[in-house]
Formats: C-alpha cells, sequence, structure tokens
C-alpha cells in the first residue's frame, strides 16, 4: 500500500466515521425526541384517566343525591297525600256533623 492509497483509505474512513457520528447524534436526537413525546403522552394519559376518575366520581356522586332527593319525594307525597286524607276526613265528619245539625239544608 502505497502513500496516496494510505491517505484515502483513510479520508474514507474518517469521512465514514464522521456520517457515523452525525447519524448517532441525530439518532440519539430523534431518540430524546421520542421519549418526551412518550413523557408528555404518559402525562396526558394520567390527567386524562384522574379527570376521569374525577368525573365518574362527581357522576356517582350527584346520582346518589338525585335518588336520596328522589327518597325524600316520594316520603313527602306520602304524607302529603295522608295529610289531604286526613284533612277529607274531617271535612266530610264536619260536613256531615253540620247536616245533621240543619236537617232543613239537605
Amino acid at each position: 500500500m502505497d502513500d496516496v492509497q494510505f491517505e484515502n483509505w483513510k479520508q474514507t474512513i474518517t469521512e465514514t466515521l464522521a456520517r457515523t457520528t452525525v447519524l448517532q447524534e441525530q439518532a440519539a436526537e430523534r431518540a430524546q425526541a421520542a421519549d418526551r413525546r412518550m413523557d408528555r403522552f404518559e402525562r396526558n394519559l394520567v390527567r386524562l384517566a384522574w379527570l376521569g376518575l374525577k368525573a365518574r366520581s362527581r357522576l356517582n356522586r350527584r346520582q346518589e343525591e338525585h335518588e336520596r332527593r328522589q327518597q325524600e319525594h316520594e316520603a313527602n307525597m306520602a304524607r302529603i297525600e295522608l295529610t289531604l286524607a286526613e284533612i277529607g276526613d274531617k271535612l266530610n265528619g264536619l260536613i256531615g256533623h253540620v247536616q245533621g245539625q240543619n236537617p232543613t239544608q239537605q
């Protein structure tokens, strides 16, 4: 191998090493960018899961409150119906009593 061939070989090796170094740096930058994207994706995924859990919790709580209020409403309506029935009975008794005292108003 003469000096010219050696220099050509040396230049080829140097250029190849330089290209390889550039490619490795680019690959490392792409890997870092991919890692940052993956980290951001994971953070977003955790946030979405947390928001979903929070929304589900609120929804369950509101559903429980609605059911409780519905039961209270039904209990109130039952008491109202009972009270109205008692009032109706008392009014009928009063009407009967009044009509019993005044038989001419029949």
